[in-house]
Order: C-alpha cells, then sequence, then structure tokens
C-alpha cells in the first residue's frame, strides 16, 4: 500500500535477536555492540556500519569487537565501570576494517598510548590521574600500545557519533558517555533503585526518593562516596617471608553525608586508611624468600 512507507530497517542481528545495524529512512546507518552475555547494548555509533566500530570498559568479557590477551585490573578511579587495562599486559586490536580514516578516543591514566605508532591528536579534560585523549588513524587495523592504564576504548569512523555504556548486572545502567565524551553516572539505593544522577564530576543531576503512600519522606539531597580503594602489602609475615599485596575496597554508597559529595567521599577514604592494613595482614599471603645457599 503506497499509504506506508518504512521508516526503519534493520539490517542486521546477533544470533540472540539483538539488533546489529539499522537504516533509516534518509539512509542514515545506526549500529550497536552487545554485551554483558548479549544481554545490555554497550554502544551505540551513529552514521557506521557495525564492522567498523569497536568499544570496552572492560567490565565484561565480550571485549567489544578488540582484541586483547592481558587481563582487565580493578580501579576504583575508572572514569566508567570499576576496571581498566594494563597495555603492558599486551597491545589492543582491530583488523578487517574497510580502508578510511577512524577516530580511536580512551581515557588514560598518567599519560597516552600509541596508536598505530602515533601520538595524540586531541587531548581533553582530565580529572585526578585521568586524561581524555584522541588518535586519528587511516588504513584497515588498529593498534594501540603502551604501558598506562587505559580506559573507555572506542574506536569509530570519522563523522559517525558514538554513546556508550556500563551496567550493574540484574540492577541497572551505571554509566553513560556521550558523543562528546561527557559521562553521566547511575546510583542505586540498597534496594537496587535508582536514586542519584551526577554528571561527570560527582555534582547531584537529579535525586529520586521513594516512600509509602501517606508516608513524607525528606528528599533533601544525601551525597553518597563513590567507590574507594588502595593497595596494602601484609607486613606481619615471619623472617624470611615476604608478604602479598591485597586491594582493599569500599564499596559505592557505603557512606553518605549531606554536607558534600567531597565529605562522603573522605568518609570513604578515611575507611581505607585506617583498616587496609589489617586487612592485608588477615587476607594476605606470606611467601618464602630463598637463595641459592637457602633453598
Amino acid at each position: 500500500d503506497t499509504h506506508y512507507q518504512p521508516v526503519l530497517t534493520y539490517a542486521q542481528y546477533d544470533n540472540r535477536g539483538n539488533p546489529l545495524e539499522s537504516i533509516s529512512r534518509n539512509g542514515i546507518k545506526t549500529s550497536y555492540i552487545w554485551g554483558y552475555n548479549l544481554t545490555y547494548p554497550i554502544a551505540q555509533a551513529i552514521n557506521s556500519d557495525s564492522s567498523s566500530i569497536a568499544y570496552s570498559s572492560f567490565e565484561e568479557d565480550s571485549k567489544g569487537k578488540w582484541t586483547y590477551s592481558g587481563s582487565v585490573t580493578p580501579d576504583a578511579t575508572s572514569p566508567t565501570g570499576k576496571n581498566c587495562y594494563n597495555l603492558s599486559g599486551g597491545n589492543i586490536t582491530k583488523s578487517g576494517l574497510t580502508s578510511g580514516t577512524y577516530i580511536v578516543s580512551y581515557w588514560g591514566k598518567s599519560g597516552s598510548a600509541t596508536v598505530n605508532s602515533g601520538s595524540p591528536t586531541r587531548t581533553g579534560r582530565s580529572f585526578g590521574n585521568w586524561t581524555y585523549y584522541e588518535h586519528e588513524v587511516t588504513g584497515t587495523s588498529v593498534t594501540i600500545s603502551g604501558s598506562i592504564y587505559i580506559d573507555e576504548v572506542r574506536l569509530y569512523p570519522k563523522g559517525a557519533l558514538m554513546t556508550t555504556y556500563t551496567y550493574s548486572p540484574l540492577i541497572g545502567m551505571t554509566s553513560q558517555c556521550d558523543l562528546n565524551n561527557r559521562i553521566i553516572y547511575y546510583q542505586y539505593d540498597y534496594f537496587n533503585r535508582l536514586s542519584l544522577i551526577r554528571d561527570q564530576d560527582y555534582n547531584v543531576l537529579k535525586k529520586i526518593c521513594y516512600n509509602y503512600a501517606g508516608n513524607p519522606e525528606d528528599c533533601g539531597v544525601l551525597f553518597y562516596n563513590i567507590e574507594k580503594s588502595g593497595n596494602f602489602t601484609r607486613n606481619n609475615c615471619s623472617s624470611g617471608y615476604t608478604g602479598s599485596t591485597v586491594t582493599y575496597t569500599v564499596a559505592d554508597s557505603t557512606y553518605s553525608s549531606s554536607v558534600s559529595q567531597a565529605y562522603a567521599d573522605s568518609l570513604a577514604q578515611a575507611d581505607v586508611n585506617a583498616n587496609g592494613q589489617a586487612y592485608a595482614n588477615s587476607h594476605g599471603t606470606c611467601t618464602y624468600v630463598c637463595d641459592s645457599t637457602s633453598c
């Protein structure tokens, strides 16, 4: 019937029926990457086909179309999610691209990486030890190398627009990084209900209050700590033994404050400082150290 015209066509699906690529009436392609065992969309790229994008925040096993062999590293300061990747453990690569110009973007800890033997073409904002970098590359493959920690690693054609997401499975989205790399954080209460929405500087944008019918609740802004952690080395081993290093973590939302975000975070950091060493002495291991004469 000529009265009906297609508005959106889905061109590709994965083996679970998730759409991988759609085409609008005006011919613009939108592509998707699915993660967390193909249950959540982790990236959306407008004006790109599905074979020309890749993304990972190192939160789950799919790798987001990147290839790497190293292990992820827990890091409470990571820009998105709770993990990052140490490039010293191996390069991150992507091959089989259509020849063209691509953008590789990421957040680097204490420095930038090398992409296809080149330096960043753009340096963005910083927070803590993390800085945003972009590289413009050409060719059919990408290799990211170096010795830094890296997070929120994106690949898309120049001219495309990518938005990415991280999740806490069975709870909800924990972060959204938009096409300008502005991050929004989503925080949940003890009943796994969305309670706070924060901007990239952890300022509260919205607070959601819940109550039973007829029972008023004070919906004043309450600040909850972000996750804090520290590495501690066991120091109570017997002579001739070396203690292992363990990580003591205070989960987000453990402490709250009506004063400020900084104060809530300081309470969590104080917990790390006060209890980290005792945790290492209790949970760390002791390894016997010997040389050729004492073994």
